[in-house]
Formats: structure tokens, sequence, C-alpha cells
């Protein structure tokens, strides 16, 4: 149960929870101090957040918020870097949500506001103070997916300014919002209806992918089955085309690829879903790969373009086979709560910070299968539902 401001003056010596990690200490001699709980690192430090009554109970909760967006991006609070007493981008967004979370009747609005902002936003200007945001910080966050994630781009585009927005008149602030679209952002950007009338998606909306992918399991082509691993992987086609069965160890859900087969040139081991291991069982074993040659010399054969001509008898030919990475980030970043860098990881994408890197690859795997669970349940809740429908008729 939360605390609340009465509560606290009469608690009785001991820690005292009032949820998401963040405890109230009171000592026998009546002081009372706010400490936040939380993993990192293989640990559970106990970060100090102040003593009340001059730390309120709303203040503690406001910064062990911070501290629990810093851990999640895999960075100590306590680093004096990171105690800066202006308001960051991170903290105002999450004062906003906050105060706008129970007029929003959707839950949708719930979830995806703080994912896109954590997935595109944050790792750019999370702990940047609100005051120091750029027109030139907005546009390296937009200009990357103005033109492929055209809607999600304008959503985010529109966020930022909301939170700046709001930190604006809560300080009585004046300053021009450099993320303000008219008069500022339309000068450097292409409207976005003209951009989709232009430009085709290469990816496909996350939206649309179970409905997809339950046509794709009705397809008998070598292709399709090819096709399905992809896309419950994550992986690229070439990683996917020239896959070895001697990389796979189904029984504990892994999949290994050497070095030599992965574009960084480092080892991926990829944390096998249930629905993408049940599919390996169903590929037949010819030889040392998943997808051998026909004529018996035992190498690959699947050509680079195979998938991507199944995409085009299916009706598809505005998207690209490399594009379901992008609908797997989407879907991601706006519907789940998992870590950024453990999206990024589980697409073998390569983190900057080397250390983080190796945290990620030690520590990540039983994340990393939670996320590729939810996935592969997502990809095939399209032919769970087909059943029941099928069940219900019957």
């Amino acid at each position: 149960m939360a605390l609340t401001v009465t509560q606290i003056k009469g608690l009785l010596p001991g820690r005292h929870a009032d949820g998401r990690g963040l405890y109230l200490y009171v000592q026998k001699s009546g002081a009372r101090s706010w400490v936040l709980l939380k993993q990192f690192r293989g640990r559970r430090p106990e970060y100090g957040l102040g003593s009340w009554p001059e730390v309120s109970l709303a203040d503690a909760r406001k910064k062990a918020a911070r501290y629990v967006e810093l851990i999640s991006q895999g960075k100590d609070p306590r680093l004096p870097s990171l105690q800066s007493k202006a308001t960051t981008f991170a903290e105002a967004a999450i004062e906003l949500i906050e105060s706008r979370s129970q007029a929003w009747k959707n839950s949708k609005h719930s979830q995806q506001w703080p994912n896109t902002l954590k997935t595109y936003v944050y790792p750019s200007i999370g702990n940047l103070p609100v005051e120091q945001v750029t027109t030139g910080h907005v546009l390296a966050i937009l200009q990357p997916i103005w033109s492929t994630k055209t809607e999600t781009a304008r959503r985010v585009q529109g966020r930022i300014a909301s939170v700046i927005d709001y930190y604006n008149t809560k300080t009585n602030r004046s300053a021009d919002n450099p993320a303000r679209w008219k008069g500022r952002l339309s000068y450097l950007l292409s409207k976005p209806d003209r951009v989709h009338r232009t430009k085709h998606h290469p990816a496909m909306d996350f939206g649309a992918l179970p409905e997809f992918f339950s046509r794709l399991a009705q397809q008998k082509a070598t292709s399709a089955l090819a096709l399905r691993l992809l896309i419950l992987t994550a992986l690229r086609t070439t990683e996917v085309r020239a896959a070895r069965w001697d990389e796979f160890d189904l029984d504990e859900g892994l999949w290994s690829l050497p070095a030599s087969r992965m574009k960084a040139n480092e080892l991926h081991v990829v944390a096998l879903s249930d629905a993408a291991s049940d599919l390996l069982r169903q590929i037949p074993r010819h030889s040392d790969y998943l997808f051998p040659s026909n004529s018996g010399s035992g190498q690959p054969n699947m050509s680079e373009s195979s998938m991507l001509l199944l995409l085009r008898r299916m009706g598809m030919s505005n998207l690209t086979v490399h594009g379901f990475r992008s609908t797997f980030r989407d879907w991601a970043g706006e519907t789940t709560d998992f870590a950024s860098r453990t999206i990024e990881y589980a697409l073998a994408h390569q983190l900057a910070d080397k250390s983080e890197a190796s945290y990620a690859r030690g520590t990540h795997l039983a994340k990393r299968r939670d996320l590729m669970n939810a996935w592969g349940g997502y990809c095939l809740s399209g032919i769970n539902s087909e059943h029941v429908e099928r069940a219900g008729d019957d």
C-alpha cells in the first residue's frame, strides 16, 4: 500500500514500503529518511533520497522515478554527473505523464507515451535539462525515422513538444518551444501527409502483423518457413538463409550465430521463443543447413530474393523482408515495458558502451527470452484467434 502524509507522521521504527522500491526508514530516534532499493548490475544497493520532511513524499516519488529511469538505462544514479539540480527532460516527462494518466480513458495512451519516449527520446535527451534542449536535438531524434516511420515520428514530435510546453508553463518560462511544428520544424521537415503519399513504408505496421502471420503460416513454400523464422527471431535475411542445425540448442532454446555470420562480426545468441522452437521442430533435417540446396551439394540454396518474391506473391510488394525488424522494434518500443537495450540486443545491435554491452550479454538472456516469447505470442495471436472463432462456429 502506498504511504500517505498522515501515515508518515505516525509510523513506528522500521522500514515502510511506498511501492516500486521506495521505502521510508524510521529510526528509533524518530528521524525519517527515504531510500530506494533497486537491483543494479547484479546487486541491490540502497539509494539515499534524503530525509523527511525536507524531502516530501511527492518529491521522494519523483526522485525515485528518476533513479529507476536511469537504472533502466544502465546508469548509476549515484554518479555525480547525473546529480544535476536542473529538471531533466525525463523528469518533466514523468511529471506530465502522471498528471495526464488519470484522464486517459484509453490504456494504450498510458503505455505508448512512456514507451515511445524511452525508445526514441530518452537515449538522446532524457538526462538533458529541459532548458538545454534545442531544435538540433529534436531533429537528430526525428530525422532518422521521419521517412520510414512517419506516423511514429509525428507522435514523438508531438510528445516532445508537449513535455516542453508543460515544463515552460509550470516554471513560467517564456522561451520558445524547439519541438514546435508550426513556424519551426515545419520549415525543416517534410509534411507528414506528403511523406505518406510519396513513399511507401518498407516495414509492416505491427498492428497488421498477426493477420499477415496467419496468412503466412498457410503458405507451403520453404521461403515461407524461412520468413516465419526470420520474423519470430527478428534476424536479417542472410542470417536465416545460411542457418545451420549445429548452431541450435533446442533443449536450451538458444541459437548461437558465429561472428563470421554476423554484420557486426561478433557472436550473437538468440533467445528462441516457444513459437520459434516449435517452428524449428517442424523443419525436416536433410543436411547441415536448415534450407539446403536441392542439388544435394549440402549448401544453402535459398536466394536473397526468395522471401521478397514471396511477399510479392502475397500482395505485399510495398514491403521489404528487412522491414520486419522495424516492425518488431516498433511493437516492442510502443507496446511493452522492456528496456531499450534489451530490445536493441535482441536485434543484434551493438551497444556503444562496451561495459554496458558486456553486461547486456551476461544478464539479459532471460529478459530477451521473455521479450521474444511475448513477440512470438503476438505473432501467433492471429492464428490463435482464428482457432477460437472456428471452435465457436462448430
